[in-house]
């Protein structure tokens, strides 16, 4: 039981948890409940705080029994969400204000049930750390699952445990949203690439009997070039957005596989002076091979787009160099350039840019790099990219890959 100093330590946290916008709840240090606020009253739909441990319960134990909370998968909740999208049929709407919701049957699929002992408030009360878990709970009145970013965190007095405060914030809607788009994205990037390779083909042959001809149709080859260079674009935009909604799902994409780092240095450098000769790409490497399982697709694709941006920033006949290097476990790409100097402030702005996870840059002076792009198509090897310069000029971008562990040595 709490004491009469006690009681006004809970006062005073119970006068701060009523101020705020998200659900919290007070817990005792046996894991009873104490108080909820009134966001937390709103969320279930009752008058006070009576109604609420009626409803809900008022220890652990019953809430466990009623709101079945089971940890939540955001890759389970954003393919549920695709699967709905692709064949139109929802499992349950329940609709709210005019606007449909999808209900929660489906999403279900892939949560792990937790124990007691697992859940953020436990945890807090006897270990004595701050948990945060994205959790499904069944909601008592609505009768459908809602998504809730739950943290819980300790409150102590020297050594003693007081209690624990569980703050929850309904996160249904904004997952929704996100697979959605998710969803969205892989159907775009679908949808645009089937019929690119029927047109290619066609093309293809075109070409090829205007090219039995001779000469007499120089001009339509050459139209018919740059349409196929156009629709090499698309299929490469198309690969993009798939890559955004699987990278944003934190799955392994499929194009993982095993492949060695110099050669698609060497690929990329002589595609790039194939396209401008006047700026040379130099590759140099410690090792003659770099091997390992990545997203390879991927990752020359954002080579491509880093060197491409550093030829752009090169006085012809400068050279920008692909550097690489092994530093413990890691493989380290440098692509450094020749070119202006980066001011301080401009600097600044490119790494908060980065930092922030790499928002679209369109800026002038050559710099016309999608860094949004690049970042996805790293984020998908496990990398990110940094950016360095130097005040005599030219710039650096540089980013490791996990290098595969060496094989063990075997010994009787």
């Amino acid at each position: 039981m709490f004491d009469h100093a006690d009681m006004v330590q809970i006062d005073q946290v119970q006068a701060t948890l009523a101020l705020l916008p998200v659900p919290a709840w007070l817990y005792d240090a046996r894991g009873r409940l104490r108080f909820v606020n009134e966001a937390t009253l709103r969320l279930f739909d009752v008058p006070d705080f009576e109604a609420f441990t009626a409803l809900v319960g008022g220890t652990i134990a019953e809430q466990m029994q009623r709101l079945r909370p089971r940890l939540a998968s955001p890759t389970s909740i954003a393919k549920a969400t695709e699967e709905s999208i692709y064949s139109f049929t929802p499992d349950r709407v329940r609709t709210e204000g005019g606007e449909p919701q999808w209900g929660s049957v489906r999403r279900r699929e892939g949560a792990e049930p937790l124990r007691q002992d697992e859940l953020p408030v436990s945890r807090a009360l006897k270990k004595r750390v701050v948990t945060d878990q994205l959790l499904s709970l069944q909601h008592p009145t609505l009768e459908t699952e809602i998504i809730v970013r739950a943290s819980a965190a300790p409150v102590l007095e020297g050594n003693r445990v007081l209690g624990a405060i569980l703050i929850t914030n309904d996160s249904t809607q904004a997952l929704l949203q996100e697979g959605r788009r998710d969803a969205i994205l892989s159907l775009a990037g679908h949808d645009i690439r089937n019929p690119l390779t029927p047109a290619r083909g066609l093309l293809q042959q075109l070409r090829l009997r205007l090219a039995r001809e001779g000469d007499r149709f120089t001009k339509e080859i050459d139209y018919i070039d740059r349409v196929l260079a156009q629709l090499d674009r698309i299929k490469q935009i198309a690969a993009d957005l798939d890559a955004i909604a699987v990278n944003s799902r934190g799955e392994a994409t499929e194009s993982m596989a095993s492949c060695d780092l110099v050669a698609i240095a060497h690929q990329v450098a002589q595609r790039q002076m194939e396209r401008h000769p006047d700026v040379p790409v130099v590759v140099r490497s410690t090792l003659p091979e770099m091997k390992g399982v990545w997203s390879c697709l991927h990752l020359e694709r954002a080579l491509v787009m880093l060197v491409d941006s550093a030829a752009r920033r090169s006085p012809p006949g400068r050279p920008v160099t692909i550097r690489l290097k092994q530093q413990r476990n890691q493989f380290k790409v440098e692509i450094s350039d020749q070119g202006e100097g980066l001011s301080p402030e401009r600097l600044e702005a490119m790494r908060e840019t980065l930092s922030r996870g790499g928002a679209a840059l369109a800026l002038t002076h050559g710099w016309d790099l999608d860094l949004s792009t690049v970042q996805t198509m790293l984020a998908l090897n496990r990398s990110r990219l940094s950016i360095s310069a130097s005040a005599r000029g030219g710039t650096t971008y540089w980013f490791t890959l996990q290098a595969p562990l060496p094989d063990p040595e075997f010994s009787l």
